[in-house]
């Protein structure tokens, strides 16, 4: 058995999905789960982690028969059924993409430094981001992370430069 624990929240929050995890959407989350699990009984299965579901994510876990390349993948099903089926196209700006998934834990051999896993770290940070400046209207606080955004730009230009001159 090989376990992936994982967050997920939205990857591209519509207005409507800035708080996503309502009370409300806990039954659609649990059941989508439970259709999930049927659908895929002796193969894979998915468990909420933290017994309860945050405003923000759900952290879960998928325990699978086989060794997964691309643990986020395999939740499609799950991520559909609650596009499709439970209203949560309402909740994001970017059709058909709903999650934005973090692997927290995972087998020892899963390679979570590749291209996937780095891809998915950037996504994850550039949706908070772009979260805290749609709910912030303290100019002070987007004026200091406009300066720390610059300063990452600056950071990149050097590695870039340094990369180029390497060749």
């Amino acid at each position: 058995m090989f376990k992936y624990e994982m967050e997920l929240s939205l990857a591209f929050p519509s207005k409507n999905g800035i708080n996503f995890l309502e009370n409300s959407r806990d039954k659609a989350i649990k059941e989508s789960i439970e259709i999930f699990n049927q659908r895929f009984k002796g193969k894979k299965q998915i468990n909420i982690t933290d017994g309860d579901i945050k405003s923000d994510k759900i952290t879960i876990t998928l325990v699978s028969n086989n060794e997964l390349k691309s643990p986020g993948r395999e939740l499609s099903a799950f991520s559909k059924e609650l596009y499709h089926n439970r209203g949560f196209k309402e909740l994001t700006s970017k059709p058909s993409r709903l999650f934005e998934i973090r692997v927290l834990n995972a087998p020892k051999d899963y390679n979570c430094n590749n291209t996937e896993s780095l891809d998915n770290n950037i996504d994850y940070l550039i949706k908070n981001i772009t979260n805290q400046i749609l709910i912030n209207d303290d100019e002070e606080i987007l004026n200091k992370l406009k300066n720390k955004l610059e300063m990452l730009i600056g950071f990149l230009d050097v590695k870039l430069n340094q990369i180029s001159k390497s060749k």
